[in-house]
């Protein structure tokens, strides 16, 4: 039978990392590139073990404290607890996982069981693991696999293990402990505490999670990486075990018992944190049908294109327009956090809802691209706009096919306004907001894009997420966006580069004009994609991306939308 009882259930909670981070020196400054992007403070090359430091808004860099940290939010929270395809499986280091602990024989430091990380002297593991206390003599190891500082272990001497007084060894119920630690662990991008609530919990049958574990026995030097399992929540008449008061069953994978056990699950809870409530109630997230749903879905709706939610006091309603946030779509982890430049595939507009095609009104061939600001502008190139005038054009919003149970909703072209700056000979000032004749509705496939200047511009190095169409015809049967994880290329690459509103990324395969008008965005505190860019042009000489800079054209674009 595939299934495993999951012996700890934690929800990793954002609410999210929007705080500031004050030092001595100053505000940080998130994100910032060296030697990686960081959202978070970070041991990178730090001078003092095991101490986070960050660069400073205001230049030059210093050290940061615990207040600095939120429980639950890593650097990479997209891998974290974010990735939704039950049955992926892998391995990353506890900059994924800095809550996640290995418990080991003190003598021979072989694996002996797992833990979470509660606070900065408490763990939580299995009532089952105290044996290997009394047998053997325990540590704790955080922030790594291995005893190098530099990889960001530190170690946790036992101070004391309470197991839960009412275990019971022969069901398992209660296998729960709290382990004391000596000395205090030092909160920084590897070592950090999960989230407790009961706010949304427990999990729904079906529902995604993802477990951390070892998967392997001995961890010595050569052994730096936490082993991850998407898994899913199984029904409880799978098997009595599933039945128990304070058990619940998910499907197994490659997880094999044992060495596995006090491993953590963990679920991303309440991307936009904003509560959302309809006619018969508040709506419950997430929601599982035909699916895991953080925001209102169309799904199965009976009055397109409005969207519904489960209610917590039982039964569905539909949700209205101020139950959505800017730049937040129901699959942020694949929307805007990889982070990994040269990334490429194809997602639907679920994933991009602000992603709109531009088209011939009369063959439906796509033109150019451009994202949603409201629901009744769109941005995009100035250079767009002599499609405007010598086809006609239409904006298709939700999906790239005509059929309106895959979201698709269309915009009739009401205005083009370009800028009044816009030269095509240089390409300076290449923007364009067009106004829509009808008001798009909110759902989890058309969402507004969130501009601000805050974030911007972004760094020489940054990685950053284009979507594009990439495809010439929309016909019925192309349903996707093309996405590119690019990285922000020095201004010495080209002069296009140097230009006051331009800048550029490396180009991986994007190509043709068609793609023009396509955003480029980076994630916000980890909570939501903003909108650093629009692709103005393609160097394929040189190979590379050209950008108009949405941080000089902000007011722009508020004055006339």
């Amino acid at each position: 039978m595939r299934i495993i009882t999951i012996y700890i259930l934690l929800k990793t909670l954002i609410s999210a990392n929007s705080k500031e981070c004050t030092t001595p020196s100053g505000d940080c400054l998130f994100p910032f590139t060296y030697r990686g992007t960081h959202k978070i403070c970070t041991i990178v090359d730090t001078n003092i073990y095991t101490k986070p430091w960050c660069y400073l808004k205001d230049g030059g860099w210093d050290y940061c404290l615990d207040d600095c940290f939120d429980c639950g939010v890593s650097n990479d929270l997209g891998h974290s607890c974010q990735q939704q395809a039950e049955g992926s499986e892998g391995y990353f280091d506890n900059a994924v996982f800095p809550w996640h602990v290995r418990i080991i024989n003190r003598r021979n430091k072989q694996i002996l069981c797992n833990g979470v990380i509660l606070t900065n002297d408490r763990v939580i593991t299995t009532a089952n693991c105290k044996g290997y206390y009394h047998k053997y003599g325990i540590n704790v190891i955080a922030g790594s696999g291995t005893f190098f500082y530099i990889d960001g272990f530190q170690d946790g001497i036992i101070k004391s293990f309470v197991a839960h007084e009412g275990y019971n060894p022969q069901t398992g119920e209660n296998n729960i402990a709290i382990i004391g630690l000596h000395d205090r662990l030092v909160w920084n991008d590897r070592v950090l505490p999960i989230c407790l609530t009961d706010n949304y919990l427990p999990i729904q049958d079906g529902q995604s999670a993802t477990f951390s574990g070892t998967h392997i026995f001995d961890t010595w030097s050569i052994v730096r990486y936490v082993h991850f399992s998407i898994v899913k929540v199984l029904p409880e008449n799978i098997d009595k075990d599933c039945q128990n008061n304070d058990h619940l069953c998910t499907t197994k994978n490659s997880v094999s018992e044992g060495v596995d056990e006090g491993g953590p699950l963990t679920s991303l809870i309440s991307t936009n944190g904003k509560e959302c409530t309809t006619p018969s109630g508040d709506c419950l997230f997430p929601f599982t049908y035909r699916g895991t749903h953080k925001i209102c879905t169309f799904v199965d709706t009976d009055i397109y294109p409005k969207p519904w939610c489960y209610v917590k006091n039982g039964g569905w309603d539909y949700c209205s327009d101020d139950c959505f946030d800017c730049g937040v779509s129901n699959d942020l982890g694949n929307s805007c956090k990889m982070q990994k430049a040269g990334s490429e595939g194809y997602f639907d507009n679920a994933v991009f809802p602000w992603h709109v095609r531009i088209v011939n009104i009369n063959n439906q061939q796509v033109l150019c691209n451009g994202v949603i600001l409201n629901n009744d502008h769109v941005l995009t190139t100035a250079s767009c706009k002599g499609f405007y005038h010598q086809y006609g054009i239409i904006v298709y919003a939700g999906a790239g096919v005509f059929y309106y149970d895959s979201g698709y909703q269309d915009g009739y072209v009401k205005s083009f306004v370009a800028h009044e700056g816009y030269n095509p000979r240089t390409g300076e000032n290449n923007l364009a907001i067009i106004g829509l004749r009808d008001r798009l509705v909110w759902n989890d496939r058309v969402l507004p894009i969130c501009f601000t200047d805050d974030y911007l511009p972004i760094q020489e190095g940054q990685s950053a997420t284009f979507s594009g169409s990439y495809i010439y015809n929309t016909g019925s049967f192309i349903p996707y966006v093309h996405f590119s994880v690019v990285k922000k290329l020095p201004e010495h690459t080209d002069r296009d580069c140097q230009k006051n509103d331009l800048f550029c990324t490396t180009k991986n395969s994007v190509s043709y004009l068609v793609n023009q008008g396509g955003p480029l965005t980076i994630c916000q505190d980890s909570k939501r994609c903003i909108l650093v860019g629009i692709l103005s042009g393609i160097n394929e000489n040189k190979k590379f991306l050209v950008f108009t800079n949405i941080s000089g054209h902000v007011n722009w674009i508020y004055n006339h939308i």
